[in-house]
């Protein structure tokens, strides 16, 4: 009697294994096609939108990406118009350009 029992508890468990593990690729597939769905993709800014923006200036602006350069001194990455040029080339503060050149 123990051994059916074991049985019928083996089974049980690993028909809910099974059934967890179908959902959860169908949940899977479900997302992965709907990121190759090209109606899913976030539309862009309107005119509109972008007129709307420019009259509130208190929303977020986005901005386009900026180029990144490492400073001489500290090798710490910073956008490249907040960059101090020096002799021997850009640094991320004037302090660090000194330290660096003589």
């Amino acid at each position: 009697m123990r051994i059916i029992l074991i049985l019928v508890l083996l089974l049980w468990g690993a028909y809910l294994w099974r059934k967890h593990s179908r959902n959860l690729l169908e949940k899977f597939k479900a997302f992965t096609d709907r990121e190759d769905d090209p109606s899913s993709t976030p539309a862009q800014p309107s005119d509109a939108a972008n007129a709307a923006n420019a009259a509130n200036p208190a929303a977020p602006q986005i901005q386009a990406p900026q180029d990144m350069v490492a400073c001489l001194h500290c090798q710490v990455h910073f956008p490249k118009s907040e960059s101090c040029s020096g002799l021997k080339g850009l640094y991320c503060s004037p302090s660090h350009r000194q330290l660096s050149e003589p």
